[in-house]
């Protein structure tokens, strides 16, 4: 995929690994995926979640439960990690 300024983008592959491993993984059904991102232009998170696929026809976006993208909070990245923790319920 590339952004506005012709910049290739694309997940690391070892994450990309990862994540369909847990999706194709019966044993890892019950997992949940989230993101947190402490991105100046929240926009540009949000289109690579809706754009990046993980596999073919299955974006990023389609798999997480919980997303914290933006400064939301103030600029404390821990933040993002206490408002997934209160919207989910999981320490």
């Amino acid at each position: 995929m590339r952004n506005n300024e012709g910049q290739t983008v694309s997940m690391f592959p070892g994450a990309l690994d990862a994540l369909r491993y847990i999706l194709t993984t019966p044993e890892m059904k019950n997992i949940q995926i989230g993101v947190a991102s402490s991105s100046p232009i929240p926009i540009n998170s949000y289109t690579c979640l809706k754009n990046l696929e993980v596999f073919p026809g299955i974006p990023f976006a389609n798999i997480l439960t919980v997303e914290q993208i933006g400064k939301k909070g103030g600029d404390a990245k821990y933040k993002h990690f206490e408002n997934i923790q209160e919207s989910t319920g999981f320490e």
